[in-house]
């Protein structure tokens, strides 16, 4: 597991590698400074008087809205960068998911030139793929929000629900590559210790500054690296070239 990480790492310096790590950024910072300002908008232009414009009474009206704005004032920044830190990990695994195959390929490159080549998949299915990614992503992490805010316990949940959904995700990502649907979920069940290990890695790497904007791309690249030395993976893709299903 470390192993595929430390090979990774190495490789960030491929010029293919690097020109995907600088689009990412660029696209990263402009779509996260955009979502950022409009939702610093939203919750500075809040007016607690506004909700309780329906109270007639003059001091109980008064009481209200300095218990609103009182939550608001102190919950207000907090909820602002948990959301925010959520939309972050978002955005990050949604502008990488255009630049994936291309770091995929350029590990097999390297690694195992004597893989067949894979044929890129379609625009269409790349947008879908990311878009549904991100919406299960933010969907589910502001489900789990609640739990976020007990100490402790919600940092092991943020980073249980993370982990599985990351590692689920760039396993069948380069699982496909090579695999019908159906092999690949069976491999992923059969090694779901290390796809979730995987995935709580790089979840990991998304919680550490600067580093997070590289995270996706190391992901990957792992991945490749265990999706490769995973037990029987050379008989299930030999089966599904022999029998004519390549994806």
């Amino acid at each position: 597991m470390l192993s595929a990480y430390l090979a990774a790492l190495r490789q960030l310096a491929d010029p293919p590698i690097r020109r995907v790590i600088w689009r990412v950024a660029a696209w990263t910072a402009a779509v996260y400074l955009a979502l950022g300002f409009a939702l610093w908008t939203l919750i500075a232009g809040f007016d607690p008087g506004a909700a309780f414009a329906f109270v007639t009474i003059a001091w109980i009206n008064a009481v209200l809205v300095w218990i609103l704005g009182f939550v608001v004032g102190i919950l207000g920044v907090f909820v602002f960068f948990a959301v925010f830190w959520i939309l972050f990990v978002a955005i990050v695994q949604f502008i990488s998911g255009f630049y994936l195959e291309d770091v995929a390929t350029a590990v097999e490159a390297r690694h195992f030139a004597g893989l067949p080549p894979t044929s890129p998949p379609p625009v269409g299915d790349t947008i879908f793929a990311a878009l549904r990614f991100f919406a299960m992503l933010v969907g589910l992490n502001l489900l789990a929000l609640p739990f976020y805010l007990i100490p402790l316990f919600g940092l092991v949940v943020f980073y249980v629900v993370n982990g599985y959904l990351l590692g689920r995700e760039y396993f069948d990502m380069v699982a496909m590559r090579r695999l019908d649907p159906a092999s690949a979920r069976a491999l992923r069940r059969g090694e779901r210790g290390q796809v979730f290990a995987a995935g709580l890695i790089a979840t990991i790497m998304l919680s550490i500054p600067v580093l997070n904007l590289i995270a996706p791309i190391v992901a990957t690249a792992a991945m490749v690296h265990l999706f490769e030395a995973m037990p029987g993976r050379r008989a299930v893709i030999h089966a599904v070239y022999s029998t004519g299903h390549q994806e």
